[in-house]
């Protein structure tokens, strides 16, 4: 119960994040929802589960870097992976070894 209420807090305060994006909010919103079903991903995966062009969804994955809610963990420029580090930290406390 507590991680699933975590995981609420979290989505809230990331989506208030999200507010005064502009013309690229859609797009990055549709990306962030795509992130949150799945939280580590590829650009390719973004585009298929958001519905947006490859383009479209790259630019959106870099505004959710700039706002620190994903992270690129390939340090590569083709297939690129990205993270959503906060949903996985919350998803993994209580599995560290003894």
């Amino acid at each position: 119960m507590a991680t699933a209420q975590r995981l609420l807090e979290l989505f809230r305060r990331d989506e208030g994040r999200l507010q005064g994006l502009g013309r690229s909010g859609p797009s990055v919103r549709l990306v962030y929802a795509s992130l949150r079903r799945r939280p580590l991903t590829s650009t390719k995966q973004l585009k298929e589960l958001s519905g947006l062009s490859f383009p479209t969804a790259s630019k959106a994955i870099e505004a959710l870097m700039d706002l620190a809610i994903a992270r690129e963990i390939t340090g590569g420029r083709r297939n690129r992976l990205f993270a959503y580090d906060a949903y996985l930290a919350i998803l993994s406390e209580g599995t560290e070894p003894l």
